[in-house]
């Protein structure tokens, strides 16, 4: 019996060993060069202007030249009736299509695009009422990504 209970003792012991008691994650977020120092800072745009919640922007490649205008919604998929891609313009002086901004915050009059909230973009072109729901495009985390 005492053999018994010693050996469930141990293999009990050994089950706790991969599950430890602590956190695996950090529990304090330290700040890094690839996110900004507050989470309350403003998106700007190419003036150096905050973006604001509501207004039509163009986003267009940061590098002139490097090969690439601004963003396109296009229809790449022959079997849809509407355009459901996003596409990065060929042509450097192609602005693209203009786009409006709207952060995914809890405060519904917030009017200032923040880096640290998630994004819904719209694209602000004429499509019939089939596509209407296709013209919007959206940024989330996805925690299998980090």
């Amino acid at each position: 019996m005492k053999a018994f209970t010693l050996a469930l003792f141990l293999a009990l012991s050994l089950y706790l060993l991969p599950n430890p008691a602590h956190s695996r994650f950090n529990p304090i977020r330290l700040p890094t060069t690839h996110e900004p120092a507050s989470s309350e800072t403003p998106v700007l745009d190419i003036n150096g202007d905050e973006v604001r919640a509501g207004g039509n922007y163009y986003m267009v490649s940061a590098i002139w030249g490097a090969g690439g205008g601004g963003l396109r919604l296009a229809h790449l998929d022959t079997m849809s009736k509407c355009a459901s891609d996003v596409i990065v313009s060929p042509n450097d002086l192609d602005n693209g299509d203009p786009i409006t901004i709207t952060p995914a915050t809890a405060d519904p009059e917030s009017t200032v695009v923040l880096a640290s909230t998630y994004q819904t973009f719209r694209f602000n072109i004429a499509t019939n009422k089939l596509c209407v729901n296709n013209v919007n495009w959206g940024i989330q985390h996805d925690s299998a990504s980090g």
